[in-house]
This record gives structure tokens, sequence and C-alpha cells, in this order.
């Protein structure tokens, strides 16, 4: 067996589609090689617990409003 670590966060919806695309091909090939093992990781542990305003956030995150949009768009 191939031993998959995988490191995701339970709450990025990124992850979500990634493990549900993974957890598909798996089950159409029920004979693969592998084995899972999930691992939990905080994408944004600065994020404080009650959120923030989005746009905020994509701007602090890239440098200001014009990077936000040239990141987004």
């Amino acid at each position: 067996m191939i031993k998959l670590d995988i490191m995701s966060d339970p709450i990025c919806p990124w992850c979500y589609i990634g493990k549900t695309h993974l957890e598909k091909a798996l089950a159409e090939h029920p004979n693969h090689p592998f084995t899972l093992e999930w691992h939990p990781f905080q994408l944004n542990p600065d994020m404080p617990a009650e959120g923030m305003d989005r746009r905020a956030y994509l701007e602090r995150k890239f440098g200001g409003k014009e990077a936000a949009i040239k990141v987004y768009s």
C-alpha cells in the first residue's frame, strides 16, 4: 500500500472540493494501492474567531485594493 498523507483545512471550501474529487476517484478504482491519513491544517490561523469582512481580508492579504482585484480577476 502507498500511504497518502493529506493536509487539509476542514473549513476550506477548496479543500472540501479536492477531498470530494479524491474520494470519487478512489471509489471508481476500488483496488487502488492507497491508504489515506488526513491531517488538519489551518490555512489562516490569524483569522479572528468572529471572522472579518471579505473585502478587507483580501485587501490586507494581497497588499491593497488593486492587488486584490488583480488576483481575483
